[in-house]
């Protein structure tokens, strides 16, 4: 039968579909790719994640522990299970990047259209922020978790969704378990504001059942303990999960902060690409916020406006804490989105031509952000020698020389600043038949011995290997010696 109208057509019907299903191969494909592949290797801050996740221990409890603990347990975890390894380092950041993304997608259906949700998803998961969030070893990615989750459960509860009682355990859940996260109370402050604020969230609030409400609060500030009796202990680290630094310099950050976001005409590559986001992204944003500020009256609005409002004073505290600013930069990518399609329509509510043909510039405008922003990312952190080179691959080096050595005891000497690391790489990788791990040469035992490149003590006698490594500009990673005493 000939199909009478584009509705007809199998791809137009389950476009939708389609398009979720795209998001989450790509999804899958770009965490594998970014986790494992650019730049490689581990940085210093996943270096110090290890140790930090090494250290934690009830024997050995300190309340500096809490901070980000949900995390550092997941990777213990993973390491206990799969041993030391780059995978096993970087593993939870891709879990929850990847659950970024299921959060990210259906809080975008509950806030904008089908159309607007799939393109905006592809904007957030092809943008520079995410990508090296989600392939970095260490916490960063729990900024974009929470403020995800904690917005779509909230959004369940005031939408009485079926189920009520669910939303509710798992909203509170999840409130309770961010509060371990630097800067996370600032979304609840963003939330608390909007209840106070906007009419209709007051009511359904008022209307709640109470009892339901108390039984969750209850059996979810179980989760709260550590975190309450570490503050009780160090009333410090109210300070430390505020996000307010201990040293101040206002006309620095704002200089950084000003570079990190607006610079177009100096861009920087290193940790942190700069400007963090695109000239094109940073359009939308713009429109978004005059979306929200023409409809002041909805309760997203509410939400969002008090969260950028808190965000600010934030940010020029902590203008190195880019991940804080992804979720709102994203709704308000979505806002943006949402009012060109939109007003287009509005332009030509009755003429199909018109509309599909004004659709094809703003769908390659956006299919152009979403492309650049992957090359901006591979291009940058694979091949551009000041991002590249902040990745180091000894692990795997030192992994693959460990087999030319059975039978024997192995010393591995290394700088003080590795100790920690290469000590959880002994712990969690008992196969590897490394006996000591100590900084300098005064206990060796007959075996071999393997020398870090940054150890400041090393055997007097000649090596009888140097392995190299073609990432970094001092190649000569690790010396070995042989029978070093006799």
């Amino acid at each position: 039968m000939a199909i009478q109208h584009v509705s007809d057509l199998f791809i137009y019907r389950w476009r939708y579909t389609l398009g979720y299903i795209t998001v989450g191969i790509a999804c899958i494909a770009l965490l594998f790719v970014a986790s494992l592949y650019i730049p490689g290797g581990l940085s210093e801050r996943e270096a110090t994640a290890v140790a930090t996740t090494n250290a934690l221990s009830l024997k050995d409890f300190s309340p500096e522990m809490v901070v980000n603990m949900p995390y550092y347990l997941i990777q213990k975890a993973s390491f206990f299970f799969l041993g030391l390894s780059e995978l096993s380092i970087k593993l939870p950041t891709v879990i929850f990047g990847f659950l970024s993304v299921v959060g990210l997608v259906l809080l975008l259906r509950l806030w904008f259209k089908s159309n607007v949700a799939i393109l905006t998803a592809f904007i957030g998961l092809t943008t520079g922020p995410f990508l090296l969030a989600a392939q970095s070893g260490s916490p960063g990615i729990l900024f974009i978790f929470w403020p995800i989750w904690i917005l779509y459960f909230a959004a369940m509860i005031s939408r009485r969704a079926s189920m009520p009682f669910l939303w509710k355990m798992l909203f509170f859940i999840v409130v309770v378990l961010s509060l371990y996260t630097p800067l996370s109370a600032y979304v609840l402050v963003a939330l608390l504001s909007a209840v106070v604020l906007h009419p209709h969230l007051r009511h359904l609030v008022k209307n709640l059942s109470m009892l339901r409400i108390t039984v969750t609060v209850l059996i979810a500030s179980i989760f709260i303990l550590p975190l309450v009796y570490s503050v009780v202990i160090q009333p410090s680290l109210v300070l430390t999960l505020m996000g307010i630094p201990s040293s101040l310099d206002i006309v620095a950050n704002l200089s950084q902060l000003i570079t990190q976001y607006f610079d177009v005409f100096h861009p920087t590559n290193g940790i942190i690409m700069t400007p963090v986001y695109e000239v094109a992204s940073l359009l939308l944003v713009g429109l978004g916020i005059y979306r929200i500020i023409t409809a002041k009256y909805t309760a997203r609005s509410y939400v969002l406006s008090a969260w950028l409002l808190l965000l600010l004073p934030i940010l020029i505290l902590n203008p190195q804490m880019i991940n804080v600013t992804f979720v709102p930069f994203l709704l308000l990518t979505g806002y943006g989105i949402d009012f060109l399609i939109g007003y287009w329509y509005r332009l030509f509510p009755r003429n199909p031509y018109a509309r599909v043909v004004g659709l094809i510039p703003i769908m390659i405008f956006i299919t152009t952000l979403i492309l650049s922003g992957i090359d901006r990312f591979v291009y940058g952190y694979l091949y551009n020698p000041s991002s590249s080179r902040l990745a180091s691959n000894d692990l795997t080096l030192l992994k693959s020389e460990l087999p030319h050595h059975k039978n024997t005891v192995i010393t591995l000497i290394v700088s003080a600043n590795e100790k920690a690391f290469y000590e959880a790489a002994k712990r969690y990788n008992p196969n590897w038949k490394i006996q000591y791990v100590v900084t300098d040469t005064t206990f060796l035992q007959l075996g071999t011995v393997i020398a870090s490149h940054d150890a400041t003590s090393r055997p007097v006698v000649p090596p009888t290997k140097i392995v190299t490594s073609a990432m970094q500009t001092d190649a000569d990673r690790f010396y070995v010696y042989k029978n070093t005493i006799e």
